[in-house]
């Protein structure tokens, strides 16, 4: 199975997650910097711890998505327009403020306040998992012919 379709089968799961109410105990915006070709582009996305409650039961999670970079946001777009904090979503979330979570029925201690791919990695997951499938056709096509 390639890795594309490892987290494309991992994303599919957290669809049938259960919708709670979370409550933020602790906040902050952090950045990753990231080499491109010839600059360094600064990558945003929020630390956060938040508490909430499952079947009468209380847990704390900072798990925000499954991969960091589902959620990050880049400083400029690709006009190299510098991001505006409106387009945030964490913006204007604070300590106390309530948030939409997605917690696993099965597990409760694991939860995330995005369950869905950004659509520039669902498009990099679909082109692993069809490139492999495409290697995998060409290579059994060659081996009958050989």
């Amino acid at each position: 199975m390639s890795a594309g379709s490892i987290r494309l089968f991992k994303y599919r799961g957290l669809e049938n997650w259960v919708k709670q109410v979370g409550t933020i105990s602790r906040i902050e915006e952090k950045y990753e910097s990231v080499l491109q070709q010839y600059y360094n582009l600064k990558y945003f996305y929020p630390a956060i711890e938040y508490k909430y409650s499952f079947n009468g039961s209380e847990y704390i999670s900072s798990s925000v998505s499954p991969h960091i970079r589902n959620i990050w946001l880049c400083e400029t777009d690709n006009f190299g327009i510098p991001l505006d904090n409106q387009n945030k979503f964490w913006h204007g979330w604070n300590k106390g403020s309530e948030i939409g979570i997605y917690v696993n029925s099965q597990e409760p201690s694991e939860a995330y306040i995005i369950n869905r791919q950004s659509k520039l990695n669902r498009s990099h997951n679909y082109a692993i998992l069809f490139g492999g499938i495409i290697i995998f056709a060409i290579s059994t096509v060659l081996a009958m012919y050989t």
